[in-house]
């Protein structure tokens, strides 16, 4: 009788263990969707070669995305980025960009 209570009692504790673990799956997987349906994409910096016709303004046209309210905050971090107080940029010379991937 002994023998068969701890048999009951193991099954019991292996199927109650099996569904925690099954439970926690389901969280993790409902975060990662989540996540990633809110957009939630992490900050990086590229170097960018500045060439003869380039503008502050061009290059951040092709790097700028939704986490920015506007172009003109876009901007002024790029600006922050590199140190610089001015719009100007020169031919030959590296800028660092931030994007989201």
């Amino acid at each position: 009788m002994k023998e068969l209570c701890k048999n009951i009692n193991l099954k019991i504790i292996i199927f109650i263990g099996a569904i925690v673990f099954a439970l926690l799956l389901c969280v993790v997987a409902v975060n990662k969707v989540s996540a990633s349906e809110h957009g939630q994409r992490e900050k990086m910096i590229t170097s960018v070669s500045i060439k003869d016709g380039d503008t502050l303004w061009t290059i951040a046209e092709a790097y700028y995305c939704d986490e920015y309210e506007s172009m003109d905050d876009y901007i002024e971090d790029i600006m922050s980025i590199n140190n610089i107080s001015s719009t100007k940029i020169v031919a030959g010379n590296y800028i660092l960009v931030p994007y989201y991937e």
